[in-house]
């Protein structure tokens, strides 16, 4: 098994999600652009969480291909502590904790890791619903231009 179709099967279920899309680079349009041992790392990948969609990509498709992920990270927002430290929990495995699952502030849990793919992830699991979030306008509230 790749292993970026590895690195997707462990998102998916460790945010369970469901697995939409797995478009590896071979039998597609994009082989001819890649080296043939990238043919089975994958151009498109997407998961359904809820009524969301996570989408990722091997992409970069430089000679040298992908150095990891750098200056910046994923947060996946948990409903209940029980979930977020199913999640934490399942991304940290064979990773590297930055800051454990704790309460603060704003969160029942919050937690930093990257894990064994060198992805940088925050878990959280909000005190108050996420469009209670001071970040977002009220729920009868418009963007401009929207």
């Amino acid at each position: 098994m790749a292993i970026a179709r590895k690195r997707w099967n462990i998102t998916a279920s460790t945010c369970m999600a469901q697995t939409l899309c797995l478009m590896p680079f071979r039998g597609s349009p994009g082989q001819e652009q890649v080296k043939e041992d990238w043919n089975d790392k994958i151009m498109h990948g997407s998961v359904q969480l809820g009524t969301t969609m996570l989408m990722g990509s091997d992409g970069g498709c430089t000679e040298d291909g992908a150095k990891g992920m750098s200056g910046c990270c994923v947060c996946l927002t948990r409903d209940t502590p029980k979930a977020a430290e199913r999640a934490f929990d399942a991304l940290a495995r064979d990773g590297n904790i930055q800051m454990p699952l704790a309460e603060t502030f704003w969160a029942k849990r919050f937690g930093m890791l990257k894990d064994q793919f060198g992805v940088a992830w925050m878990v959280n699991c909000l005190k108050e619903p996420a469009y209670n979030s001071p970040c977002l306008p009220a729920p009868h509230q418009t963007r401009r231009g929207q």
